[in-house]
């Protein structure tokens, strides 16, 4: 991927001031993209820009200004397929996050990261556009909805209440370790149809059962798809779509890129957004910037902060 050397300057975007060191962000961001890109070329693996991204790319034609984050979706079979790829064919270094690969990771989407940890050496700065933070792409799964509105209310009953039990529970706990929990352990097994077996941890095999009941229903039953996991756990959830809506998509301008969107973004923008063309700034889930945590952690080794070196530029 090449990347204008004008990019990393510092500007003002709707009146919001970006430094060069966030403009840097935006690059290994879109470094990952690219990367995760490479790899559904090579597998025909579908996928668009979704989200609030999907709003970023068609208000701003890249990164909101006061955002810094970047979401993806694709269909199940394709995200599964992305998941079983990207871990032997990405780039050394990079990480794909999820419930599969990690037992302390308790989102049901993967973060597909550059790194596991900070590195400030010179090849890494080298590779990353003098970023030395971890920089990743959220990959979101999307499932088909249940035509019978019954029992798509009792399996997004299902998924919140029994992933609601592994929220509380230790990452590093295996069954031996809870002879307490036996009766919810049994109940758990018998509701969902799936065992817990004594070689993995407890809260990661439940959210096993979680990610495979999100995928219970089929596409040749269903006529509506969503994100499972905002429509267990958000009332009133506004992203549930009619299948067609991404069958087909259009590319569109993402800062110097050109990336995949459904074509009717419109609809969608307008039915998760109301008047999404006028900016608004906040309604984030994340601090900004998000590698505020990651410089805190170097403050506390007493190293220096590598953003100073770009607070004045442009």
């Amino acid at each position: 991927m090449e990347i204008p050397e004008s990019f990393y300057d510092s500007e003002v975007r709707n009146g919001f001031y970006i430094p060069s060191f966030m403009k840097r962000s935006w690059a290994a961001t879109l470094q990952v993209l690219d990367e995760m890109s490479k790899v559904c070329l090579r597998h025909d693996i579908k996928w668009w820009i979704d989200w609030g991204s999907l709003l970023a790319t068609v208000r701003h034609k890249g990164f909101i200004p006061w955002d810094d984050d970047l979401d993806v979706s694709m269909m199940r079979e394709d995200y599964m397929k992305f998941n079983r790829y990207a871990k032997d064919e990405l780039p050394e270094g990079y990480f794909v996050n999820n419930i599969y690969n990690n037992p302390s990771f308790d989102e049901y989407h993967t973060r597909l990261l550059n790194c596991k940890d900070i590195d400030r050496s010179e090849h890494f700065l080298k590779k990353n556009h003098g970023f030395p933070y971890l920089a990743g792409v959220d990959i979101f799964c999307i499932d088909y909805v249940n035509p019978a509105k019954e029992e798509d209310e009792r399996i997004s009953s299902l998924i919140y209440n029994i992933g609601s039990i592994a929220t509380n529970l230790p990452s590093d706990i295996y069954l031996k370790d809870i002879p307490q929990f036996k009766d919810v352990i049994n109940d758990i097994e018998a509701i969902s149809g799936y065992d817990i077996n004594e070689d993995e941890p407890v809260r990661q095999q439940i959210n096993k059962i979680c990610d495979a009941l999100m995928q219970s229903t089929k596409g040749e039953d269903a006529t509506h798809v969503t994100c499972m996991v905002l429509h267990t756990g958000r009332e009133n959830f506004s992203g549930v779509f009619p299948k067609d809506y991404f069958e087909t998509l259009v590319f569109l301008p993402y800062e110097f890129l050109m990336v995949p969107a459904p074509i009717c973004y419109d609809k969608i923008l307008r039915t998760i957004f109301g008047d999404y063309m006028k900016p608004y700034r906040g309604g984030g889930v994340h601090e900004y910037p998000y590698y505020e945590p990651q410089e805190d952690t170097l403050k506390e080794m007493g190293c220096g902060i590598l953003r100073q070196r770009y607070l004045y530029e442009g």
